[in-house]
């Protein structure tokens, strides 16, 4: 319908964010709803204008059900989420705003190939957020893993960025 036209639109969008933000998150639903049965959940999350989308959905109604199934949806495909210019801001709102078996499963993927996400552009935001948001054995974990690399490792991650 409209509200997916909206998601790829330089302004409607705008707009879309603002019925997130003023709706409560039960109204909101149809929203979720429409992109959930649209078939391109995966292309709108990383769409320059749809992971705006997906982000205020995030943080106006992660808790909610519908909200959650969406994001579960999302997650599916998380290792293209956390390498595109405009998937990691929904992998990033994950990690602040997503339910707790969310953030813990796109932690596991980060630390499970630290290197490679902190080596690239995009990536490399992801990790930055994990260890800002992460729990304290996460952090942990992360830094470990970051402090343990090869030279080779050091030498990637330096000219990556």
């Amino acid at each position: 319908g409209s509200g997916i036209e909206a998601t790829y639109s330089r302004h409607a969008n705008y707009v879309l964010q603002q019925i997130i933000k003023v709706l409560s998150p039960q109204q909101a639903q149809f929203i979720v709803e429409e992109i959930a049965n649209s078939g391109n959940v995966s292309s709108i999350s990383c769409h320059e204008y749809g992971c705006r989308i997906i982000c205020r959905l995030l943080e106006c109604s992660g808790g909610f059900h519908g909200t959650v199934r969406l994001v579960d949806t999302i997650l599916q495909d998380i290792d293209t989420h956390l390498t595109l210019t405009y998937g990691h801001y929904v992998i990033q709102s994950i990690l602040e705003h997503g339910a707790q078996h969310q953030r813990d499963y796109v932690m596991s993927k980060v630390q499970s190939n630290v290197m490679r996400y902190a080596s690239n552009r995009s990536g490399a935001h992801v990790v930055q957020k994990a260890l800002a948001s992460g729990s304290d054995d996460d952090q942990q974990t992360l830094a470990n893993r970051l402090l343990t690399c090869t030279t080779e490792e050091s030498i990637l991650l330096a000219s990556s960025h």
